[in-house]
């Protein structure tokens, strides 16, 4: 028995020592589980009683799970036994751990913490355990930030706020903390002013993106990615985040507009479509229906018409005397919007048989404006026009402005319609830049347009330009002219004499005359031109050409101008005299004397045998 009673004493003895050790180890495990040491709080102390901060969020009871103290942040929490875990998105600096009489307080300041491991409530000295888990009370302190920036329409639509482009009024401006593209009940906003500025306040630290509330008929053209995405801090004024946006516009137009016209008489209406994708209204040329509805007299030739121009066109007829209206419609969609559009035209048909509709004539003066190659003030062939010039008109319908090579027109053509007023006009035109001066007309360089009736073509009145410090190349075609005595086509010099005054003509891409000197001589200059050329003579009467033969044209192909080019040459004999008909000139008898003489002498001398 006193074996058995000992050994009993024993185990339990060493039953007590390793429960000590094991509740000294479990508080050395708890104390170094935590970063900072735990502060014992007597009582229920509050996050305003011992960490001085302004928010508090409180969970109890204390279970696994994820927390919201607001619609940003999040706590999560892990337990295990007495003892807990947590992170956060939020910043916290200090966490109250109550259990028991009193409890735990985990001040992180100076600092912050973002999660800690480890945390427990005040230990049982009874049994050197942590009490159970009662509450957890989480302390942080931050200021919620703003947000300012614009709405502006975006006139021109190229993502850049320009002068003149005005606020737009009435547009809700957000953050999207849960970033689905939408704004939320619990998700801080604010609408766009006059002006449209706008401020958002209440927003909570962190990272979001701020939209715009999105409204028909209205594209985004900036930011690009549709939003702005920020980091708030806390108490921070975030400034520049613009917003802008164009308006689809779309309109249906009718013409002609009030109009009177003869009873019976047929009254063309065109209606056209237009679109404004932000840069102005043009023809909507894709496919639609433009429906023509009349009310009062008449009758249309066409109600429902699809046309893929933007345009369409009906007739009114008129078989009696009132009033009729025209009304043009269309209903489509573009990227944008969707539209039903209307217009009307009104017509009086009640005049008398004898009244037409109104006619406006108007007069057009119209030009050209060209390169000048040559510098000669001329416009030769091949000499191009000059597209891009602006040409101005002062005078009683002025001043008005154009461009050459406008829409329909050639390159540089330019025309201006003068309609209501008669009178003098000038025409100038503005020098480009580049060292261009003017070739034609001369100084002042303008012309006097005198407009008499409002009616007809008033041209051309050209102006030729040229660049300074343009060299030219230039090569020459030349020839002769010659009195073919012998008519063989070949110059006999220097017995067959050269012809003067002799009228040669050059036709192909340049053309001109020359006319032959005392040598016969005659040539052509060419400058900046390649081609086929023909040279050909003016036949004079009692004349007949040996050289050259067939045509009696020469073809010159140039295709160097730093060579020139013949001699082309032109043998013409009388047509009576000589060989054939002419007499050869006296230093040709000269030479036929001693052949005659001999001729004589033999046959005086057979004779005399």
């Amino acid at each position: 028995m006193r074996t058995k009673g000992r050994l009993t004493i024993a185990v339990l003895g060493a039953m007590s020592v390793l429960a000590l050790v094991g509740l000294a180890l479990t508080a050395s495990m708890s104390a170094e589980a935590s970063s900072v040491e735990p502060t014992l709080v007597p009582g229920k102390p509050n996050c305003c009683d011992v960490c001085g901060c302004i928010f508090e969020y409180k969970i109890k009871p204390v279970e696994p799970g994820t927390y919201y103290p607001d619609v940003t942040h999040y706590v999560t929490i892990t337990v295990s036994g007495d003892y807990m875990d947590w992170n956060s998105n939020l910043s916290m600096d200090c966490v109250i751990v109550k259990g028991g009489n009193n409890a735990n307080l985990y001040d992180y300041r100076p600092g912050e913490s973002l999660g800690d491991t480890g945390l427990h409530a005040p230990i049982n000295r009874h049994n050197q355990k942590p009490y159970d888990l009662s509450h957890v009370s989480f302390c942080y302190d931050y200021e919620q930030a703003s947000k300012s920036g614009m709405k502006f329409h975006d006139l021109d639509a190229d993502g850049v706020k320009d002068d003149g482009e005005p606020g737009l009024e009435g547009w809700t401006i957000y953050v999207d903390y849960n970033d689905d593209g939408e704004l939320d009940a619990d998700e801080p906003s604010a609408t766009t002013a006059a002006d449209g500025s706008y401020t958002i306040t209440g927003i909570n630290p962190g990272t979001w993106k701020v939209r715009e509330v999105g409204q028909a008929g209205w594209t985004q053209t900036y930011p690009a990615s549709g939003c702005h995405e920020e980091t708030f801090a806390s108490g921070a004024s975030l400034t520049d985040n613009d917003f802008g946006n164009w308006q689809v516009k779309a309109k249906i137009e009718i013409s002609p507009q009030e109009d009177t016209n003869k009873v019976g008489e047929e009254h063309l209406l065109t209606a056209c479509v237009y679109v404004d994708y932000g840069a102005g209204y043009a023809l909507y040329t894709e496919s639609i229906t433009i429906n023509f509805s009349k009310t009062g007299v008449g009758s249309l030739s066409a109600t429902s018409i699809p046309t893929t121009t933007g345009c369409a066109e009906t007739t009114l007829t008129t078989t009696e005397a009132g009033q009729s209206t025209v009304t043009a419609q269309a209903a489509f969609s573009v990227d944008g919007g969707a539209f039903d559009i209307s217009t009307d035209a009104t017509g009086d048909n009640s005049g008398p048989a004898e009244k037409d509709w109104e006619t406006q004539t108007c007069a057009i003066i119209c030009g050209y404006k060209w390169d000048d190659y040559d510098h000669d003030g001329e416009w030769d062939e091949g000499e191009p026009e000059l597209p891009g010039w602006t040409i101005n008109l002062e005078g009683p319908e002025g001043p008005q402005s154009v461009t050459t090579g406008t829409g329909s027109w050639s390159n540089g053509y330019y025309e201006f319609e003068i309609c209501e007023e008669t009178g003098t006009y000038t025409i100038s035109e503005e020098l480009l830049p580049g060292d261009w001066h003017r070739t034609f007309p001369d100084d002042p360089g303008t012309h006097e347009v005198s407009v008499f009736v409002l009616e007809g073509v008033y041209g051309d009145y050209n102006f030729g330009n040229t660049q300074e410090g343009y060299i030219q190349t230039c090569t020459i075609i030349y020839g002769h002219k010659w009195n073919d005595y012998d008519h063989d086509g070949m110059w006999d010099k220097p017995h067959e004499p050269p012809l003067k005054g002799w009228k040669i003509h050059l036709n192909g891409p340049v053309t001109g005359v020359a006319y032959t000197n005392a040598e016969g001589y005659y040539q052509f200059e060419i400058c900046d031109v390649l081609g086929t050329f023909t040279v050909s003579e003016v036949m004079q009467a009692g004349w007949t050409r040996s050289y050259p033969s067939g045509s009696g044209i020469h073809q010159v192909v140039i295709d160097d101008l730093e060579k020139e080019y013949g001699s082309y040459d032109f043998g013409n004999y009388k047509s009576s005299g000589g060989v054939g008909g002419e007499a050869y000139p006296v230093d040709k008898l000269a030479i036929l004397a001693p052949w005659i003489a001999l001729f004589v002498a033999i046959a005086v001398g057979a004779i005399i045998l």
